[in-house]
């Protein structure tokens, strides 16, 4: 029945009843009193035609009307009307304005029973199907996976990073046959369909459906272990009803103060439901992140402001209009500066609990904002859903606990229509579910049951990942398959069940795999085995299906210890519905302790008929909304909430604040700007563009193109400098591009890029490098590459690159810009120049290592300095007391430290043992001629060293064959003492017995013989060896100015390269004074490339200098 028809039934109802209670009896005479309506004209009367119905020219008092004109709803067919079957309903064949009506049919713009939607028009693909239901994720096959012969997936062990493969739930689509891939940080690396990464884990899951891992936005988790409460039929009206016992109601006393052990109990009930993050009001370390806490497991989100009595009434208090609940109410300035801010607001059916919203939208409470999302929000109208839409205020939903306590819920069809962001809580439990899975059950039963289908699973499962991680302000790390986010995944058995609802109707058996940041905590026995190892967790049965659960590494525990320490508590899991399991099916009863119907309240057992087809306790006929559930409430004074009154309920009305409307206007998320221009066409869908302006035609908007100038479509970035990403030029959230940037450093994950003098722009080495992560790179250290697309972002403090698109335009080995000499202070955390050098090759002198931190394979040097292993891991790993020379690497900053990562052990320069004879130093050019030549042994064994039979070969490898030019006997100088140098040269150099040279005292000395200039060839490649003439052992080598490779010395051929092959550019040019040497003094790694140097000192018989 329409609304206005069901006041009119009401209101006549009551005139019949003062009727009979006034009617026609006898008087004390015995006489007749007069009743109008009754055929006779009575005193009094001027007319009685029997009825008392107005407008028929006898008014309901007896008295002449003038006849009333004609009007649609009377009944009679009048001039210009189509029809009039004696109301003004709409939708019943006749409309509100006496024209035929067509029946009902998808694509008339009218929400009827069994339609998710109606848009007015049959098209697809535009958010309403041609059948009339909402449209579902875009699907996409990659490619077809044959279900495994066992089982849901399969697992091939690899190292680092994790390839998962099934059925991947993402964003807005559905990938068969798709991938995730996970770092070895437990970040995604790529989600779609072409992930790879060479020796990776991978986990096979044909019909396995890959999910984010749930999210549990409101729980009371130190109250868990409790067993549920046993429900009566006695319904609430208000949380304080059964709290502290107001209006007479039986008080539910429920004890909190759960210990550790069992709050662990509980996060491993929520775990074993897929869920890896829960708002629980309580926390202990380990398994589930805690967001309201700072237990977070790494997450490093600020915390979730939960706030169970926003309105300081913890004794009860209870208000139906006014705000004097205490003087210590929240207000809007106490949440200015939250990221998440969770308040239980209007925790029941009446009008003090709808007061508690009226006061918190008020000021100076008003906390209606985007970053608030209202807890249980039940007793709340369609203007009030609306005002939190256009606030951005989100809904926390726990329907559950909402059935079992007040017999109904929050009205979640208006609130989502009406754009209310909507996620899903347990609540606690006493009340509500024992986890997410169970509570998604009864969110789906109700919706299927009681909300005519009006979400899709899609919105559900939403409401435990997406949406759950926007309320909590977490969905720039997690709640969605996306690259860049944190790994919290949970895998699914689909083998029965598809896509979304393998996820919104699972069992406990059918979770196959829960990870926390790449890292496995639950699943399948083989999967978990088969990743973790055989022995690193605890076996479990569920439900007949070997699991796997790990909690050793997490609460240094076993599961068996655990139980024992949780005591005698609810179980983790049930098979099939849970024992004890609050309720889901909404009943408010007369028969209950306190009569149900509250001011003119509905009474209802919840259980559908063909007379009343949602349960609601009103007929069909009566129904404002006949397949949704819709009950009269005790704050809805007596009608069906149907704010608009035009005969739509609110809670099945397609436009709750709109009368007779079925092409409303309230907040669009298909238009988040309200431009008019739908997201999905809308050049810049979050800032108002309303004439698509464009000026450089790329498809972006003006208004939110950062180079509107610079034609940059589709996932192309503008086109910036490394500087600007660095410095804070560009903004976190920026998409950029890269031109032609050089790689200095790269690993599985990722590599870095750096500017190099003479690249255009270059302007010095600060700022100038930049990590990218890219999991999917095939670029090598020295390629050029172009970044076509990347985002800017804040990745535990380091200003990085992420969803990068990478081009190699060059592979040359083009070598890497040389390394800025630093200072340990300056670049340790905190330092002076630790900001501007992050990205940027550095090297530091003299460093000493100082400590270890062997869990993450570190170990920290002079000042502090932390020397990480990402690109490289020390081999053998050094020791507290280990000397350096020179480490060099990129500088980072990850986990709130700067750190430098070697490249190689060429990165490590050990101070030298020197534990035997080395070529130490040579100056073959000087400036004019070449009288001054000299070349340096130094004796670094810890012993003395006879020279008998050793010989310093000077080779020539600029011919085709290169050869030995000259051999110079060493033999006359005896016995080398430690720590001794030697010094062949001219006499320039060495001296006469007339003149002295330049020799250090206490140098041995050997002079050429004959002539004295010209003696060590300067050319291109040349090359000297120290060698054992006895043995034919060559013992120190030296290719200069070019390599040379091989070389026949005594019958063998010998190479005179060590290690990585000295640059050529590092020379002695004879331009001015300076020397080969080995820099520090004596050292030798065998890389050539590290230990020489050129030096503009020369040292002869004397230790080195840079």
């Amino acid at each position: 029945m329409p609304h206005s028809s069901a006041r009119f039934a009401r209101r006549m109802a009551v005139h019949v009843g003062l009727l009979l209670f006034n009617g026609c009896g006898r008087d004390g005479a015995g006489g007749r009193f007069g009743v109008c309506g009754d055929g006779v004209v009575d005193e009094g009367e001027v007319c009685d035609d029997v009825t008392t119905a107005e407008g028929d020219g006898c008014s309901p008092t007896c008295q002449r009307e003038e006849p009333a004109a004609p009007r649609c709803g009377d009944g009679a067919l009048d001039a210009g009307e189509a029809c009039d079957d004696g109301n003004t309903a709409a939708r019943d064949g006749c409309s509100g304005a006496c024209e035929v009506e067509v029946p009902p049919r998808c694509g008339d713009g009218a929400i009827d029973p069994g339609e998710q939607c109606d848009d007015g028009n049959v098209a697809t693909g535009d958010g309403c199907e041609v059948d009339c239901t909402k449209t579902p994720a875009e699907e996409t096959v990659c490619e077809e996976l044959l279900p495994l012969a066992q089982g849901t997936c399969e697992v091939a062990a690899g190292a680092g990073a994790t390839l998962i493969r099934g059925v991947v739930l993402a964003p807005g689509r559905v990938y068969r046959g798709g991938r995730v891939l996970v770092d070895e940080r437990g970040a995604i690396a790529c989600v779609g369909c072409d992930c790879e990464a060479a020796g990776a884990t991978e986990i096979m899951c044909p019909t396995g459906v890959v999910s984010p891992a749930l999210i549990n936005t409101h729980d009371h988790i130190t109250y868990t272990q409790n067993s549920p409460y046993t429900p009566t039929e006695e319904r609430y009206e208000h949380r304080h009803d059964w709290r502290t016992g107001n209006n007479e109601h039986t008080r539910i006393d429920t004890p909190g103060m759960a210990s550790q052990a069992q709050i662990r109990w509980g996060e491993l009930r929520f775990l074993m439901g897929g869920a890896t993050s829960i708002v629980g009001s309580g926390s202990a370390p380990g398994l589930l992140r805690n967001l309201d806490r700072a237990d977070q497991e790494g997450l490093g989100q600020r915390a979730v402001h939960l706030d169970t009595f926003p309105l300081d009434d913890t004794g009860g208090r209870e208000l139906v209009s006014g705000c004097g609940y205490s003087a210590d109410m929240v207000t809007g300035k106490d949440v200015e500066g939250e990221d998440a801010y969770c308040p239980h607001v209007a925790e029941g059916i009446d009008v003090s609990a709808r007061n508690e919203f009226v006061c918190l939208k008020a000021a100076p409470n008003d906390v209606l904002e985007p970053q608030s999302a209202f807890i249980h929000g039940i007793g709340l109208t369609a203007p009030d859903y609306a005002a939190m839409a256009a606030e951005g205020t989100a809904l926390i939903w726990s329907p559950r606990s909402n059935i079992t306590l007040y017999g109904d819920t929050a009205v979640v069809t208006a609130a989502a229509r009406l754009g209310v962001q909507i996620a899903l809580g347990t609540d606690w439990i006493a009340t509500g579910s024992m986890n997410l899975l169970r509570e998604l059950r009864c969110a789906a039963a109700l919706n299927e049951t009681y909300f005519d289908g009006f979400f899709t699973d899609e919105e559900l499962w939403r409401m435990v990942t997406g949406s759950a991680a926007a309320v909590t302000a977490t969905d720039d790390v997690i709640g969605a398959l996306s690259t860049g986010k944190v790994a919290d995944i949970a895998i699914f058995d689909g083998r029965e069940r598809e896509g979304h609802r393998a996820v919104v109707a699972a069992d406990p058996e059918d979770v196959v795999l829960v990870m926390r940041g790449g890292k496995v905590l639950y699943g399948d026995a083989a999967v978990v085995s088969a990743v973790r190892g055989a022995d690193a967790c605890d076996a479990v049965d569920v439900c007949g299906v070997s699991k796997q659960v790990c909690l050793r590494d997490e609460i240094g525990m076993t599961l068996e210890d655990l139980e024992q320490q949780a005591g005698e508590i609810y179980p983790a899991f049930f098979c099939g519905e849970p024992e004890g399991e609050p309720l889901c099916t909404p009943s408010r009863v007369e028969s209950a302790p306190l009569n149900a119907s509250v001011n003119g309240s509905t009474v209802y057992t919840g259980q559908p008929t063909d007379a009343d087809l949602d349960g609601d306790g009103i007929e069909n006929g009566a129904d404002d909304c006949p397949s949704v559930f819709n009950p009269i409430r005790p704050l809805d004074d007596g009608v069906q909430a149907d704010f608009d009154n035009d005969g739509d309920g609110d809670a099945c009305d397609a436009c709750p604040l709109d009368a007779g409307s079925t092409l409303c206007s309230p907040p669009d998320p298909n238009d988040a700007d309200n431009d008019g221009a739908p997201n999905g066409a809308d050049n810049c869908p979050n800032l108002q563009n309303p004439g698509q302006a464009d000026a450089d035609g790329d498809g972006k908007g003006d208004p939110c193109d950062l180079c509107p100038d610079q034609a940059n479509p589709g996932a192309l970035g503008c086109t910036v400098a490394i500087y600007a990403i660095k410095d804070g030029t560009r903004a976190e959230g920026e998409a950029v591009a890269l031109e032609n940037v050089l790689v200095t450093g790269k690993h599985a994950s990722g590599f870095f890029v750096q500017a190099k003098p003479g690249d255009p722009g270059y302007a010095g080495p600060a700022y100038s490098g930049v990590y990218v992560y890219s999991p999917q790179n095939t670029v090598l250290v020295g390629d050029r590459v172009r970044i076509t697309s990347a985002v800017i972002s804040n990745y535990f403090g380091q200003i990085q690159l992420g969803s990068a698109v990478v081009e190699v335009i060059a592979s040359l080995g083009e070598a890497v810009p040389a390394p800025e000499p630093v200072a340990l202070a300056d670049i340790a955390t905190g330092g002076a120049r630790a900001a501007e050098l992050e990205g940027v090759l550095v090297e530091m002198e003299g460093v000493t290592v100082i400590g270890l931190d062997t869990t993450v394979h570190e170990f920290i040097v002079t000042g502090d300095l932390r020397v990480d292993d990402l690109l490289y891991r020390a081999d053998p790993f050094p020791a507290e007391g280990d000397h350096f020379a020179r480490i060099r690497g990129i500088l980072i900053h990850r986990n709130h430290d700067s750190k430098v990562e070697p490249r190689g052990v060429e990165d490590l320069v050990a101070v030298a043992a020197k534990a035997g004879l080395v070529i130490n130093e040579v100056d073959y050019d000087q400036p004019g001629g070449d009288g001054a030549e000299f070349i340096e042994i130094y004796n670094g064994a810890g012993a003395p060293v006879d020279l008998t039979g050793h010989a310093l070969v000077l080779v020539d490898g600029s011919s085709s064959a290169p050869s030995a030019y000259r051999t110079l006997d060493l033999s006359s100088a005896g016995t080398l003492a430690a720590g001794q140098y030697l010094v062949v040269g001219s006499t320039a150099v060495v001296g006469t017995d007339t003149m002295p040279g330049i020799v250090a005292d206490g140098a041995v000395t050997i002079a050429f013989s004959g002539a004295q200039t010209d003696r060590v060839q300067n050319g291109a490649p040349d090359g000297i060896a120290l060698i054992n003439t006895m043995t034919g052992a060559v013992i120190d080598a030296l290719s200069y100015e070019g390599s040379i490779p091989a070389v026949t010395i005594g019958g063998a051929s010998v190479s005179l390269v060590e290690g990585d092959a000295l640059p050529a550019t590092v020379a002695d040019g004879g331009m001015g004074a300076g020397s080969l040497c080995r820099l520090p003094d004596g050292t030798d790694t065998n890389q050539a490339a590290a230990d020489w140097a050129l030096s503009a000192t020369i040292t002869p018989g004397a230790a080195n200098v840079p």
